[in-house]
């Protein structure tokens, strides 16, 4: 070959390998001035990645501020859904040093979204969070997040009332479901239901920056964003009086309600048996779960304002208040003497005094409670009449609060009867037994201190509260507005003749509640002993005080207990007695306003 062709491919090579470094060089100032912002960006992003915080949920506090439901805070081991797949070197190491059921994590892992951290551990404890720390090295990617848990601080207190929170299940996470990934929780029941706008608050953004390796160095304060805690919600309940209404109803089977007259605020409600709202929040076991659940006494049932009984003996208020309105009967009304029962057709219906209480008048059937007397009244009203008289005060509907769906109980009708039993399938009889609070008539424990608030203040019915207020950043905003009911639940003259006669029930001495008396303290209210066609009679007692101006009106039943007079009017009498024991009765005009 000779020189001139040597020279040319010399000059073709030198060419080819000038072109290559001129497109290298293109290249890297492309890379590290045209597009650095972009690479800096995607290296950023390698270190880097969003963490969602979750916002502190609100406090639950009492009408005073005293806090029942708040936060502890909680450390749970997480793993990316990418990495958690069975026979990773990771995750069956994590499994290995936490001592966790392998089935249990791989299930937990399969319901997570993909791309999602998986949460290993929910309530990691102190040993746990250890063993992750001291082993980091062989756990890459595994974080500890430390979160914000409901806590209720005084167990089961009003456990019906505030509700308990719980995971939040697949169908609620993602789009249009307000934010929720798995792991979150969520108001299951109760004011935390209820109220779960307010309290959950606002989800927050942390950008974490990582190693290598992948292990966290730190977090970044751009790109962050701090969680906003949910709202302080205020209930109507004095958690005192809360606490002396469950301990009187303790190993017992029923529930009590106490309101305030001319508010409506509920200032305890108790059912009882109960149950701890924290067992719910820890995770509760399916076990534990299943034992609530089949108990036959239904703890996680609210008998305050979804439980229904016949109303018994309370309801010859209502029966009276018909007929007095009606002008049917005056307080010196009196029909044929009380000698143990009275024959109806062909059948004999009994008083609960066999021996008979002789010839009384109006005033002396409502303190002695006498059957007989009723027997005879209710053949001057019709059902509808009857109906119409008990709606007035509340019965058969459900009483509007707006925290907690109560029940609205059973007021039959003629209508109602037909319904059910034919037109001309039933008779006028069935009266005797609506006349004695009897029969199918059902009510809530919640009605029937809703209607005596009513009866012995101003006639009108309240709209009863949980909820007082609730509070954010800017400040307390009332949630609670007194409304009432525009017709009155009787005459003015038949609430005179009934309040006197709901006093002398206790304080004379043939009257059936002389067990709730309190000293210095007039009472007034009415025993029922309600019978129970699946066992025995179930006890009544629903009161207001005082008789002169009435503070509180008070409604207890004890299930499947006996006498109201010797069973449930002691009880309240004692919960009277500790309501009046609070300095200057601060708790019956409320701590917030």
């Amino acid at each position: 070959m000779d020189e001139h062709a040597r020279a040319w491919r010399a000059r073709v090579l030198l060419l080819v390998v000038a072109l290559g470094f001129f497109t290298l060089a293109t290249k890297l100032f492309s890379m590290q001035v045209l597009a650095h912002a972009e690479y800096a960006r995607m290296a950023r992003e390698n270190r880097q990645f969003v963490r969602r915080v979750l916002a502190p949920r609100g406090v639950i506090s009492d009408r005073a501020g005293l806090n029942l439901a708040h936060n502890v805070y909680l450390a749970r081991v997480t793993y990316p859904r990418s990495f958690a797949v069975q026979g990773d070197s990771t995750l069956d190491r994590l499994i290995e040093l936490l001592d966790l059921d392998e089935a249990s994590v791989l299930k937990r892992i399969d319901r997570a979204p993909p791309g999602d951290r998986v949460t290993i551990v929910r309530r990691a404890t102190p040993q746990q969070v250890a063993v992750v720390e001291e082993h980091r090295v062989q756990l890459p990617n595994v974080q500890l997040i430390v979160q914000p848990r409901r806590h209720y601080r005084y167990g089961s207190l009003a456990a019906h009332l505030m509700g308990y929170v719980g995971e939040v299940r697949p169908e609620e996470t993602g789009s249009g479901q307000a934010d929720y990934l798995p792991g979150d929780l969520i108001g299951r029941s109760g004011v935390e239901a209820w109220a779960e706008g307010l309290l959950r608050g606002e989800p927050g953004r942390e950008v974490i920056e990582v190693n290598a390796a992948g292990h966290v160095v730190g977090s970044i304060s751009e790109g962050g964003e701090p969680a906003l805690p949910g709202a302080e919600v205020f209930l109507t309940l004095h958690a005192g009086l809360q606490q002396t209404l469950e301990r009187l109803l303790d190993g017992k089977v029923g529930s009590g309600v106490c309101v305030e007259v001319g508010t409506g605020d509920i200032l305890a409600a108790a059912s009882s048996p109960t149950f701890d709202p924290n067992e719910f929040t820890a995770g509760i076991s399916q076990v534990r779960l299943d034992e609530l659940r089949s108990d036959r006494r239904k703890p996680e049932f609210n008998r305050a304002m979804r439980g229904t009984y016949p109303p018994g003996s309370p309801f010859k208020l209502m029966t009276a208040a018909a007929a007095l309105d009606a002008g049917h009967v005056r307080p010196e009304t009196r029909f044929e003497p009380c000698r143990g029962g009275y024959m109806y057709g062909d059948r004999y219906f009994r008083c609960w005094e066999l021996a008979g209480h002789g010839s009384l008048d109006l005033m002396g059937a409502i303190v002695q409670s006498c059957d007989v007397y009723f027997y005879q009244l209710i053949s001057l009203l019709t059902v509808d009449e009857l109906a119409a008289a008990a709606r007035r005060f509340g019965l058969g509907a459900a009483t509007g609060l707006p925290a907690l769906r109560d029940h609205a109980g059973l007021v039959p009708t003629s209508a109602w009867y037909d319904e059910r039993f034919g037109r001309g399938g039933w008779t006028s009889g069935v009266k005797l037994n609506l006349a004695i609070g009897q029969g199918e008539l059902l009510v809530t424990p919640l009605q029937m201190a809703r209607a005596f608030a009513a009866l012995g203040g101003d006639g009108l019915l309240d709209r009863p509260h949980l909820v007082l207020a609730h509070t954010r950043s800017l400040g307390v905003h009332e949630e609670r507005s007194v409304l009432r009911s525009t017709q009155p639940v009787c005459q003015p003259r038949t609430r005179q003749i009934l309040q006197r006669a709901l006093r002398l029930v206790v304080a004379h001495e043939e009257g059936t509640g002389g067990l709730a008396r309190v000293a210095g303290v007039a009472v007034a209210g009415k025993t029922g002993t309600a019978e129970n066609p699946f066992g025995e009679d179930h006890a009544w007692f629903v009161a207001y005080a005082p008789a002169e101006a009435p503070q509180v009106a008070v409604a207890v039943i004890v299930e499947n207990s006996g006498h109201g007079g010797s069973i449930a009017a002691p009880l309240v009498g004692e919960f009277l007695e500790a309501y009046f024991s609070l300095s200057g009765s601060d708790t019956a005009s409320g701590a917030r306003r």
